[in-house]
């Protein structure tokens, strides 16, 4: 039988404290350097390959004990991409503002997350005729199964925001970030019906994409 959502959760976050106490400065370089790469491999399958475009994509800022992702936007700023980050609204809404080196963040009010500071885009700013839009999104997880179903932090936050995007028919490449071990047999945890899977999961050794 699968465990119940709160179950795992509890058990993937207390097995990530103990890991990230024994990792030292050099460790979670190398680890952020990994997932830049691993993620930086997916993007390259879907993002689109006019080198004069300038895409879209989404990510987060990682908590202490999640994924690290700071290679990651930095690679994104980089190569010339629009990169933006979620900040929470009441409601278990988001909001993106974009990113770049040196922004300033401050603790969400909502959520134990660093967010950054500056004016935020909702849905409508964000698919508007003169947003960004999004080609792609990198999204927290506490773990992914064998059929692309993921594991949230429980806020629902992603959870709406997904739901957004299908019923608005805005079909965007998924991935979730987790590390090797969080990348578990299909039925490990349970599935509701309104769960999204994502189209690809990200660990620090290799990306797997799932078939739709």
């Amino acid at each position: 039988m699968p465990a119940a959502k709160a179950e795992f959760r509890s058990a993937q976050r207390s097995r990530r404290r103990a890991d990230a106490a024994l990792r030292t400065d050099d460790d979670a370089a190398r680890l952020s350097a990994s997932f830049a790469e691993q993620a930086s491999a997916w993007l390259s399958t879907v993002l689109p390959t006019d080198p004069s475009s300038a895409p879209s994509v989404a990510c987060y800022l990682n908590a202490a004990v999640e994924p690290p992702t700071a290679a990651l936007l930095q690679a994104l700023h980089d190569q010339g991409g629009t990169v933006l980050v979620p900040v929470c609204l009441p409601g278990h809404l988001m909001e993106w503002v974009f990113w770049h080196p040196g922004i300033e963040v401050r603790r969400s009010d909502l959520a134990p997350v660093d967010e950054p500071v500056g004016p935020g885009l909702g849905f409508q700013d964000l698919f508007g005729a003169d947003g960004p839009g999004l080609d792609a999104m990198l999204l927290p997880a506490t773990a992914v199964d064998a059929a692309g179903n993921r594991l949230g932090q429980g806020g629902g936050y992603y959870d709406r925001f997904l739901a957004t995007l299908a019923d608005t028919g805005h079909d965007v490449p998924l991935a979730a970030l987790v590390f090797e071990p969080e990348f578990v047999p299909q039925g490990s945890f349970a599935v509701g019906a309104l769960d999204r899977p994502v189209d690809a999961v990200v660990t620090e050794r290799q990306w797997r994409a799932f078939g739709k």
